[in-house]
């Protein structure tokens, strides 16, 4: 069977959200809305453009309408009617997938960071970001910690976008105010600005068969 991986930039987080229930509420609201942020929409269709490559179901056996067949299945419901179907035989509540705002739980406090100076974001170290979910409790330090599943960060703001001093640049969200102050400061400390423009490097860089290593052309989203 033929196998084909993407290299994917993970230099800065993909998506919005970071944590647990975070990333499954963002997942299913650009599910069943058809929009969400434009990093995570199309690596996404990508990859699933990829699938129905493999599968045989592009007629004109092309990534660029592949891209356009994912991209009508996320706009026309059929991505998150499928979804709906895979909660149900694996026995998931579907009723938090029919609205994510029923989910039995929230954060006890947040946080919100602010822009330490006019420009425009540069960086967003995702390591940084990372060891900060994890303080506040969304990940483990060791395999016997308890995982807090509504902890986490929103991001208001990603690379190459405009802002100013003390606007909202992400907000963290905890069980405990104590962790919640020192992952904001660790997320704050992630975030690098510059006076001028960023250019917003490609997500995928390369893609990988069994016949070679090649630089991927991200126009296919373009086609």
């Amino acid at each position: 069977k033929q196998t084909t991986a993407f290299v994917t930039r993970m230099d800065h987080p993909i998506g919005k959200a970071i944590g647990n229930w975070l990333e499954v509420r963002e997942c299913i609201t650009t599910m069943k809305t058809g929009v969400g942020p434009t990093d995570l929409v199309n690596l996404c269709v990508i990859e699933a453009a990829q699938m129905l490559l493999q599968s045989g179901v592009v007629p004109s056996n092309t990534l660029e309408e592949g891209v356009e067949m994912a991209r009508a299945n996320l706009a026309n419901g059929k991505a998150y009617a499928k979804f709906r179907e895979m909660t149900i035989a694996q026995g998931g509540d579907v009723s938090v997938v029919d609205d994510v705002d029923s989910y039995p739980a929230e954060a006890n406090f947040e946080v919100s960071v602010k822009a330490k100076a006019d420009g425009y974001i540069c960086n967003i170290d995702a390591l940084e970001i990372g060891y900060a979910t994890i303080d506040v409790g969304a990940g483990r330090k060791t395999s016997d910690d308890r995982v807090d599943f509504t902890a986490g960060i929103i991001l208001h703001k990603r690379v190459g976008d405009a802002v100013k001093e003390g606007e909202a640049v992400a907000t963290v969200y905890g069980a405990t105010s104590n962790a919640l102050g020192e992952a904001a400061g660790r997320v704050s400390n992630a975030i690098s600005y510059r006076q001028t423009q960023v250019t917003v490097p490609p997500l995928i860089t390369h893609v990988v068969t069994k016949d070679a290593v090649m630089e991927f052309d991200m126009s296919v989203l373009a086609k």
